[in-house]
């Protein structure tokens, strides 16, 4: 995950695959890594949108944070579910 902040501190365009941005439970861990942009498919912007909305960037970086504390994809999945 560090290559997202250095990308983001120099501005680098950072992209997703599109099933991961269209998740809604990984929309929080994206914003909070500092994508500004998502590429999401059509049916999946009403959630996406709303996800953004309703999410504080603090509450999204709180997020990210706790994220690179874990160890395993199982435990990250796990906790973007929870939120």
């Amino acid at each position: 995950m560090a290559w997202v902040f250095a990308g983001v501190s120099v501005r680098a365009i950072l992209s997703q695959h599109p099933e991961f941005a269209g998740n809604e439970a990984a929309t929080k861990l994206l914003l909070g890594l500092g994508l500004d942009e998502l590429s999401v498919s059509g049916p999946s912007i009403p959630g996406v949108k709303s996800i953004i909305r309703s999410t504080s960037y603090v509450e999204a970086k709180a997020l990210a944070e706790k994220v690179m504390d874990l160890e395993t994809a199982d435990q990250v999945v796990e906790l973007i579910k929870e939120s």
